[in-house]
């Protein structure tokens, strides 16, 4: 793992969040000025949560918050993780200005995947290369999608990116891989500082450049934790992984599952993940966002416990998180997220009162987002 040297302590991942933080919040209104200077931005769609025109390229001050505190490190293993995802954010750059088939974007994101194998991690220990190799990969491509799949909602993708990280930061100082740990830091306190002009209203969206960034380092990070995990103490690797990601693995599954038994393809995006039916349940945007930050850190706690407590009490934990969800998935599955004419969808569409034409464009330069807003 990290080869660092001992002057590293809990204090320099510390140091790492709060720079991230820091330069997030400084850089972000900036970014916000320029894009809609510029005209990058997301305008209402009949697929789409939010109302308003709002700013994108969010991912730049989230990028610009993480990059320098990760130079903080000095090691090279931090800065090959770095690399790695940088390619996913420039993919996402290129698919927020001109779309970009999901041929090309599993292309890039596997050899992302190939990255990491180089890193040396691997999904699930102890088992054989040729299972374990693969699975890695997928892994990779899965929760970078995954993630980017979680910004359809104010605040959701950042706010959940923020606990797995920080989660994933405590399991790797615990298991003494502080360079690391401060790559993990940096990503929580840029995503936490984020959430400033995130959460609802929004005054920004990360945008592709920002959730493709986030889901690179949510998988390498979730992988390294589990590694660091098993280094320390014989625990279940692919637990560690899967407790930690566990909410936006929820989410995808359920969408991929809905989407196909409605006849529909899992690359069309709309408004049927876990976030819009619990607004459909009945919740309003503000609380089903805190509720599946609550999932989410569930999911964070299961490799602390296993690490601090004991394994027993974090593989229950596990199990019964598990169980939770798939009682939630299986009620949130039933619930009819497609049809407009549904009681549940009027109820809670937030763009029921301005449904934009299918022939409306972005103009070349807009002005600043009205003062209403809701989620994307």
């Amino acid at each position: 793992m990290d080869a660092t040297p001992p002057v590293f302590t809990a204090l320099v991942p510390l140091l790492a969040g709060g720079v991230a933080a820091s330069l997030t919040l400084a850089v972000t209104p900036f970014v916000i000025r320029w894009a809609i200077a510029r005209g990058f931005v997301a305008i209402p769609r009949a697929d789409r949560w939010h109302r308003g025109r709002i700013a994108l390229m969010g991912g730049l001050g989230i990028i610009a918050g993480v990059l320098p505190a990760a130079a903080i490190t000095g090691s090279p293993r931090v800065f090959a993780m770095i690399g790695a995802v940088s390619v996913l954010s420039v993919l996402g750059l290129v698919d927020d200005r001109r779309s970009v088939t999901p041929s090309v974007k599993v292309l890039v994101e596997t050899a992302g995947g190939a990255v990491v194998l180089a890193l040396g991690l691997r999904f699930g220990a102890g088992l054989p290369e040729w299972i374990a190799m693969p699975l890695t990969v997928a892994w990779t491509v899965g929760i970078s999608n995954a993630v980017n799949l979680l910004d359809n909602m104010d605040g959701l993708a950042a706010g959940v990116s923020a606990i797995i990280s920080g989660a994933a930061g405590v399991v790797l100082l615990l298991g003494h891989q502080p360079a690391t740990a401060a790559l993990a830091f940096a990503t929580a306190g840029a995503c936490a500082a984020f959430l400033g002009y995130n959460f609802n209203p929004a005054r920004v969206f990360m945008g592709d450049c920002g959730s493709l960034f986030l889901g690179g380092l949510v998988a390498i990070l979730t992988l390294e934790a589990s590694h660091a995990a098993v280094t320390s103490a014989p625990v279940a690797g692919g637990i560690v992984a899967l407790a930690l990601a566990s909410f936006p693995l929820m989410d995808t599954s359920l969408v991929i599952v809905a989407r196909r038994r409605a006849g529909r393809s899992i690359m069309q995006g709309g408004r049927d993940h876990v976030s819009h039916r619990l607004v459909y349940s009945g919740l309003t945007e503000v609380h089903a966002v805190l509720v599946m930050y609550g999932m989410t850190l569930l999911g964070g706690v299961v490799p602390i416990i296993m690490l601090t407590w004991s394994q027993a009490a974090g593989a229950t934990v596990f199990a019964v998180l598990v169980a939770g969800l798939f009682g939630l998935w299986l009620k949130l599955l039933a619930i009819d997220a497609y049809s407009p004419f549904s009681a549940s969808a009027v109820a809670a569409d937030p763009t029921r009162d301005r449904v934009p034409a299918d022939h409306e464009a972005a103009p070349s330069r807009v002005t600043p987002p009205p003062t209403r807003r809701s989620a994307s």
